[in-house]
């Protein structure tokens, strides 16, 4: 229920189709359970980190601007992907260890908080 919530949150923060943002995070998740055979059950939504980069691009190019960056993030995304199933995770914990992991899912959680309040 809280990534449902999430993402619409989300939606409605950057303005954007809660429509579009519910059948992206579909699509994605469905993307998602393919490529990992179905083995890690998980549904994708939409993140509050791309929350200042969605306003930035709408205010500078509109949604074409918005859909380039996706397609822009989709690849980053993708070859990050590639370079982390190829490193063990303890050398992943080295660089990022669990708690600092979790500060900054912290961090953007409290970010969001003010919008939470306005939410209607």
């Amino acid at each position: 229920m809280s990534v449902f919530v999430a993402t619409v949150l989300i939606a409605n923060i950057c303005g954007v189709a809660v429509s579009g943002a519910l059948v992206g995070a579909g699509l994605s998740t469905i993307i998602y359970l393919i490529a990992t055979k179905f083995k890690s059950p998980m549904f994708v939504s939409s993140s509050g980190a791309f929350v200042a980069p969605v306003m930035a691009a709408l205010a500078a190019g509109g949604y074409s601007a918005v859909a380039i960056g996706g397609l822009v993030t989709c690849i980053v995304y993708s070859i990050f992907g590639i370079i982390f199933t190829r490193i063990p995770v303890e050398k992943i914990y080295k660089v990022f260890p669990p708690a600092l992991i979790g500060a900054v899912t912290v961090v953007i959680g409290v970010n969001l908080m003010p919008f939470i309040l306005t939410y209607v």
